[in-house]
């Protein structure tokens, strides 16, 4: 009934999905079900921009309307509705054939292909499926969005690691070569500068697991 399409489109636009019951073909009740924006993700959002994620695109497979109230709640100006798994998947790979390294958060089955195929894929933990958990690079064991920027924290922690073990690396060998070049250089010493080599830079990498988010 055209009363009826009226509550639907109402309700898609405040960001609710309808279902309508009907029996022998006579419509007899309507149920309306909502996910609840999380209440920190708009500061989430908001802190990636800042930290210079140049485009944040939502993909879901909520009707457009729906999907245009969210987007305009957490202040996302691009946006695709009623996408298939696979159709995120092209998505992502279509930022990639353009140049942008692609982070995927997601935590269904819908979402596995397009977190198997990111640079990065993160599944979202308490609500995450098996298959996502699995096709993910990164779990998080907590639904806190939040968690995203601790994520981005750890990475840039564990590049500096890599950076520092590089130079740790080079610094021993360009020390050996200077003193092997005076043949100073005994395979004694060769050993125990290599070994110091390696001592320090699995010391300074275990630095990772005391590590707090």
């Amino acid at each position: 009934s055209e009363d009826a399409q009226q509550w639907v489109s109402r309700l898609q636009d405040e960001a609710e999905t309808p279902l309508l019951l009907a029996v022998d073909g006579v419509l007899v009740g309507l149920i309306s079900l909502r996910d609840e924006v999380r209440t920190n993700a708009s500061a989430v959002l908001n802190a990636l921009r800042a930290d210079g994620v140049e485009r944040i695109i939502m993909l879901t497979g909520d009707h457009p309307k729906t999907a245009a109230a969210v987007a305009a709640e957490l202040g996302i100006t691009e946006w695709r509705a009623e996408v298939m798994p696979d159709e995120k998947l092209e998505a992502v790979r279509e930022l990639q054939d353009a140049g942008y390294v692609v982070a995927m958060v997601g935590d269904g089955t819908n979402d596995a292909p397009a977190l198997a195929v990111a640079d990065i894929g993160i599944a979202m933990g308490l609500a995450g499926t098996d298959v996502a958990v699995e096709t993910a690079d990164v779990a998080l064991a907590s639904d806190d969005l939040s968690r995203l920027l601790d994520v981005r924290d750890l990475g840039r922690h564990s590049v500096s690691v890599i950076r520092q073990n590089y130079g740790m690396s080079i610094a021993v060998n360009a020390l050996g070569l200077a003193v092997s070049a005076g043949g100073a250089l005994s395979p004694v010493l060769a050993a125990i500068l290599h070994n110091a080599s390696s001592v320090a830079v699995v010391g300074n990498s275990s630095r990772l697991i005391r590590y707090r988010l």
